[in-house]
């Protein structure tokens, strides 16, 4: 524990006292406005509350050593311990040490994981003054709002991408960059074997679009070997479409050369599943050498890369999919099946305004993803840096006495 200036080492029970909650089972709750916790969240609401907020509860069975924050008055059960907090401490500074302390890992327990509160006590901490445990907590909560914040911007934007799938695939987007309206211009649309569509468009089969190739025509895996190269499947895909390559079984050179000579992974390529995990199409990466397993098929577009890679994520796509698929033991879509799937052809510039859309909306995503994950990091490296003096705010403090300072002397003046 580092020596800090102007901070005490104390003990956690110094600072604090965990009561236990009360039994309060959903037989006997009356939904009113007070929320109910469990050790792993609120599980409910109560017309009267057994603590008055703001508080802190922490799980004591099940989900053990979990702290949860409450801004109004709340109702623990006994699952939990709720935070009594002695002296002038902050209530916040004193959340956002729990959550950094290792109190998750002190189950007592051997069968049922359970916390026992005197381990909590015995737990060391350096403590600041309550107006920096304040200044503190402000950082942090601020960090973590904006957290909180980026997280909802995401959420909202990945709804506007579905959307934005299902209008663009249904209404398409005209000479002028806007989104036909069917409502407004009934007459720029016709029926279609896909239902509505713009009246310029034409409804064809999919390999109108694409080449389909079956990477592994003999539908026999090579055989694994110890430091071969990887067999990918879309298995093998992380969520963000890079290629997990050291998950994936590893053949010999040999089978990847056999691939390589009846084809080459061109930009624009997709992966597409055909057994067992059907459709996720996702880009293939190049430069890196790798197989492509019998449960897949490469997609080559023969024009516009972005618009085949969306059209094949729209629920136009996902529908037929479903409604097709012949198998509940092992699902398969096979290479004709693929091919002569119905899809929308606007003409080409059509295709290409549809995907600089999609694409755009698509990285206004990937760079709110990639903040958020500075954000956890940044929120992470202050939290432990904050909490345990490495780095102080004492110099925020001194600013804001001397406003405070300037405050009450213009005040004065003015007086």
């Amino acid at each position: 524990m580092l020596n800090i200036e102007g901070w005490q080492a104390q003990s956690l029970g110094d600072l604090i006292s965990l009561e236990y909650g009360a039994s309060l089972s959903e037989a006997i709750r009356v939904d009113g406005e007070y929320p109910v916790y469990g050790s792993n969240g609120q599980i409910g609401k109560h017309t009267t509350f057994l603590v008055r907020g703001p508080g802190i509860i922490v799980g004591r069975k099940g989900t053990v050593g979990a702290v949860i924050w409450s801004d109004n008055s709340f109702w623990p059960i006994d699952t939990t311990y709720y935070v009594n907090l002695h002296k002038n401490h902050d209530l916040r500074w004193c959340y956002w040490q729990l959550l950094s302390l290792p109190i998750a890992r002190m189950d007592s327990s051997t069968g049922v994981p359970g916390l026992n509160r005197n381990d909590v006590y015995k737990l060391w901490l350096n403590v600041p003054s309550p107006s920096e445990q304040s200044f503190i907590a402000h950082i942090l909560d601020t960090l973590d709002t904006q957290i909180q914040l980026t997280e909802q911007l995401i959420a909202k934007l990945k709804q506007i991408k579905i959307g934005l799938l299902h209008d663009l695939f249904t209404q398409g987007v005209d000479e002028n960059g806007d989104v036909r309206d069917p409502v407004a211009h009934p007459e720029k649309f016709k029926k279609s074997a896909l239902g509505s569509i713009p009246r310029v468009w034409n409804v064809g089969k999919f390999e109108a679009l694409a080449n389909i190739i079956d990477p592994q025509p003999s539908h026999r895996a090579p055989a694994e070997v110890v430091d071969g190269e990887p067999y990918v499947g879309v298995g093998d895909i992380r969520e963000d479409g890079s290629m997990n390559f050291e998950s994936c079984r590893k053949v010999s050179l040999k089978a990847v050369t056999k691939q390589e000579q009846r084809f080459s992974i061109e930009a624009g390529d997709i992966i597409f599943g055909k057994i067992g995990t059907i459709g996720f199409p996702q880009l293939l990466p190049q430069g890196i050498r790798y197989a492509l397993n019998a449960n897949t098929v490469i997609i080559k577009p023969k024009h516009c890369p972005s618009y085949v890679l969306w059209l094949l994520r729209s629920s136009l796509i996902e529908k037929q999919i479903q409604v097709q698929i012949h198998s509940t033991s092992q699902p398969a879509f096979g290479i004709q099946r693929i091919r002569a799937m119905l899809v929308p052809l606007p003409d080409k510039n059509e295709q290409h305004r549809i995907s600089l859309i999609l694409d755009s909306h698509n990285a206004r995503i990937t760079v709110e993803e990639s903040y958020l994950v500075k954000l956890k990091q940044l929120k992470k490296g202050l939290m432990h840096d904050l909490l345990t003096g490495r780095v102080r705010v004492t110099q925020l403090i001194e600013e804001s006495e001397h406003l405070d300072v300037r405050s009450k002397s213009v005040s004065g003046c003015e007086g």
